[in-house]
């Protein structure tokens, strides 16, 4: 199971999950939204709708980066989203398989890059990926300069638990930034 977001910019009811993924493999939960707290405005409802509470490619210092997200299916498994406004543009390849997720990104206009992974809760980061003790199974993601942040999920209304986001940086060059991730899971031995 997967989804791929795209769509309308803000002011259409869009949000800033644009290129968000969401993955399930071998049956358990690997990447999730973290999605709403509460209506409450306040850190929570404003971290809910910020690009970085999703698995999205992005462009650091611009927070409010709101594109018009264009979908374009190559295969039933591999997929392109791309956007470009306020001088920034964004393309994410994705490419599903049962086990695997293959994930090339590319964009300039910025100078660093964070590619976000939110794991589903129940995952633990380790050096190069998670585990998952409970399902016995191991997540392992082939990126650089991979950081793990503690991050809350809002799993039901008003309900907050312990989560990470899995991050891999990138610097620009004077062609962009370009970084291609695989994330596989595989039964824990």
């Amino acid at each position: 199971h997967f989804t791929l977001r795209f769509g309308p910019p803000m002011d259409y009811h869009g949000h800033r999950d644009h290129g968000g993924i969401t993955w399930f493999a071998l049956g358990t939960p690997v990447l999730s939204d973290r999605g709403l707290f509460s209506k409450d405005r306040g850190s929570r409802f404003t971290y809910a709708h910020s690009m970085a509470a999703h698995s999205v490619f992005e462009p650091v210092g611009s927070p409010r980066y709101n594109p018009d997200t264009d979908g374009r299916r190559l295969s039933n498994r591999s997929f392109v989203v791309s956007d470009a406004a306020d001088g920034i543009s964004r393309e994410r390849r994705v490419d599903f398989a049962p086990t695997k997720l293959v994930v090339r990104d590319r964009g300039t206009g910025a100078k660093e890059w964070i590619q976000h992974w939110q794991l589903a809760p129940g995952w633990e980061p380790t050096s190069d990926g998670a585990v998952h003790d409970e399902a016995g199974l191991t997540l392992n993601i082939d990126c650089p300069r991979m950081k793990a942040v503690k991050v809350e999920a809002f799993t039901a209304w008003r309900v907050a638990v312990d989560a990470w986001d899995l991050q891999c940086r990138v610097s620009a060059n004077r062609k962009g930034a370009q970084i291609a991730t695989t994330l596989t899971v595989t039964p824990t031995p």
